[in-house]
């Protein structure tokens, strides 16, 4: 059970990091504000932002003007997962 709430929450954390690695260096909001598609400005609805599942399920592109979602948000994503399950293994016995 420890290892699937850490990779949620890794997943969670990813997504994040991903809306930071967007938004700070285009001095946009990062605290409020809604998720938009960087391409055609749509507002992304709540479906669209689920981790991974929506990346997968989308193909890739934007649900409205269907240019692609950079990679590196599905890379960011996955790779902090992996990050908390393996930091799960290995603090698994102080939790």
């Amino acid at each position: 059970m420890l290892f699937v709430i850490s990779a949620l929450i890794g997943l969670v954390c990813g997504s994040f990091f991903g809306l930071l690695y967007y938004r700070i260096p285009n001095n946009k909001d990062f605290i409020f504000g809604r998720s938009v598609c960087t391409s055609c400005n749509e507002p992304l609805s709540y479906l669209d932002l689920i981790p991974v599942v929506s990346w997968i399920i989308l193909n890739g592109r934007c649900r409205y003007c269907k240019n692609d979602i950079s990679l590196s948000y599905i890379i960011i994503e996955v790779l902090t997962c992996i990050l908390f399950i393996v930091s799960a293994i290995f603090l698994g016995d102080y939790f």
